[in-house]
């Protein structure tokens, strides 16, 4: 799908994923962020980015709708019979990069075309770690806001699919091991099932939740929470709500089964009584 602004609607180095799509989704944004702020990069770096990966893939697509035995290549990146029969047919950028999606298009196709790698001009100069990223935390925003407007759809968690696989090979061009990476898509390919099974174990869980039988028990459970933010909140200086719960909430979304969303948090520490630090002046 074509970026269309959603790491501007979407604080590259802030912005949460659904409860339902952790913890695989948060330890991933968590050390991607870290990595591309060591590279010293910053939201402006980051969209600069994503706008020259769009240009890329336009470019790219507009090669492969030209080229059949480009596309007989890249069926292998489809993710069903239905988008290999989208593929062949296509005659739009639009429904080209659908069937095949922007990681297969981006890495499936060097063979045949290898001289449409690196545009639109500036993309060449930037680090294939941040290339990958930068994909990485779009796709992961792209699933954000389609998790939002219609839920656990397929379109949603195949976003979050085609993020985690960005982000797997990120890494290991970070750590040096490129072979390796692009094993990981296949081996994303077959979490999909899992990610579908925990979706419809965490919905009969919130069901079960809001039943009046476990009301009691759960408001005991997110009182141990609300304690435990507390803990954390106090563990380290930090100088705002914002910081403060930006650590808090993927160290206790970990063992919880419901969200513990980033504004409930700095709500929870401020009836509690907690106060950012004050920095120097």
């Amino acid at each position: 799908m074509p970026y269309t602004g959603e790491l501007q609607r979407n604080p590259p180095f802030s912005f949460h994923t659904p409860a339902i799509f952790s913890p695989w989704v948060d330890r991933l944004l968590i050390e991607l962020r870290r990595r591309l702020k060591d590279k010293a990069h910053n939201a402006a770096s980051v969209r600069r980015i994503a706008e020259l990966l769009e240009g890329h893939l336009q470019a790219l697509s507009q090669f492969v709708l030209k080229s059949q035995e480009t596309r007989a290549i890249l069926d292998g990146w489809c993710t069903s019979n239905e988008a290999k029969a989208t593929l062949m047919s296509a005659d739009t950028p639009a429904e080209l990069r659908a069937s095949v999606g922007d990681f297969g298009l981006m890495f499936g196709k060097n063979s045949v075309a290898t001289h449409l790698l690196d545009v639109p001009p500036g993309l060449y100069e930037v680090d294939p770690f941040d290339k990958c990223a930068v994909l990485a935390l779009w796709k992961f925003a792209a699933a954000k806001e389609a998790f939002e407007l219609g839920g656990a759809t397929p379109a949603a968690i195949g976003l979050v699919m085609e993020g985690m696989t960005c982000a797997h090979l990120a890494i290991s061009i970070d750590d040096g091991d490129r072979e390796l990476a692009r094993e990981m898509h296949h081996l994303s390919l077959t979490t999909t099932q899992t990610i579908g099974e925990t979706i419809e174990v965490k919905k009969r869980e919130s069901k079960a939740i809001r039943g009046p039988a476990a009301k009691l028990g759960n408001g005991r459970l997110w009182d141990e929470y609300k304690q435990r933010a507390l803990e954390l909140a106090k563990s380290r200086p930090f100088t705002s709500f914002d910081k403060a719960s930006d650590f808090i909430r993927p160290i206790l979304n970990e063992k919880l089964f419901r969200d513990a969303g980033h504004r409930s948090i700095g709500k929870w520490l401020k009836e509690m009584g907690w106060r950012p630090t004050k920095g120097k002046r």
